[in-house]
């Protein structure tokens, strides 16, 4: 005999008005209890007649059920959709494939390796969240079971019953938690050891750009300079411009020597010929 599947209070209405019923099966309205039909005496009339209908007729007492109802897809289904023809390994011990993308070569420029080694960076922390926050979900899951273990014996039969798919479910939850948490580990472990090798490489392409431009700036020759240190060397005049230049440096000291004799008087030449005293 098939078993009748239980009416929840929520979809349960008075025969009697039609109104609604609280979660103790009571009409809101006008108080009655929850009956599927209206009450009858021993003759098969009802004694109880519905409001707003006539004699012989009752309210519904089960509402109708929709159907179900159409839903926006989610994100997730939407991401599955776009993932279905692609090959994606989900929690893969590989890294991501983009790592290849940003390997430093040697040829690379500083703006370059600058740009390679941030996008780098980014992933790498990504990764230690991934890393750290499945640690935590598989440590929180494993808390949970021991703890619903634990419990376990103290529990009524009906109630270990109605905990029974819980309880498995929390087991194969810890085991693919398990799996997450290894994958995650040996993923931050490898691009640990990526981030080493970018650096070196980071190194290696500096130093060799450095002894380009060491190699270029060898190829010009560096300008010449006197003893002295001042530059570069002077440049030779002509035997005529020297020629004038001494004349007109003579003809100066000349002028310089006459003006200064011209102001200057000897003693012995001033007042031959004092004027006699009274």
């Amino acid at each position: 005999m098939a078993k009748k599947k239980k009416i929840s209070w929520k979809d349960k209405r008075c025969p009697k008005c039609g109104s609604p019923v609280d979660m103790m099966e009571t009409c809101r309205q006008c108080g009655r209890v929850w009956t599927r039909e209206l009450e009858k005496d021993e003759t098969g009339h009802i004694v109880e007649e519905a409001i707003g209908l006539e004699a012989g007729q009752q309210h519904e007492s089960i509402v109708k059920k929709v159907g179900p109802r159409k839903l926006r897809k989610s994100r997730f289904a939407k991401s599955k959709e776009e993932l279905a023809g692609k090959k994606f390994k989900a929690f893969s011990e590989d890294l991501p494939p983009q790592f290849a993308e940003w390997e430093i070569k040697e040829s690379d420029d500083d703006p370059e390796i600058y740009r390679k080694r941030s996008l780098m960076r980014l992933d790498s922390r990504k990764i230690y969240n991934q890393m750290g926050l499945s640690v935590r979900a598989q440590e929180a899951t494993k808390a949970a079971l021991l703890w619903l273990s634990r419990m376990w014996g103290f529990l009524e039969l009906e109630e270990q019953i109605i905990l029974a798919p819980t309880l498995e479910r929390l087991k194969d939850s810890l085991d693919v938690l398990s799996k997450v948490r290894r994958s995650k580990i040996i993923q931050a472990t490898k691009m640990e050891k990526a981030m080493e090798k970018a650096y070196e490489q980071a190194r290696r392409a500096r130093m060799k750009a450095a002894e380009k431009q060491r190699k270029e700036a060898s190829k010009f020759p560096p300008p010449e300079s006197d003893s002295e240190g001042l530059g570069l060397m002077p440049v030779g005049l002509e035997s005529e411009l020297l020629e004038q230049a001494k004349e007109k440096l003579l003809k100066l000291e000349k002028e310089k020597n006459a003006a200064k004799s011209k102001g200057r008087k000897k003693p012995e030449d001033q007042d031959e010929n004092p004027p006699d005293s009274e």
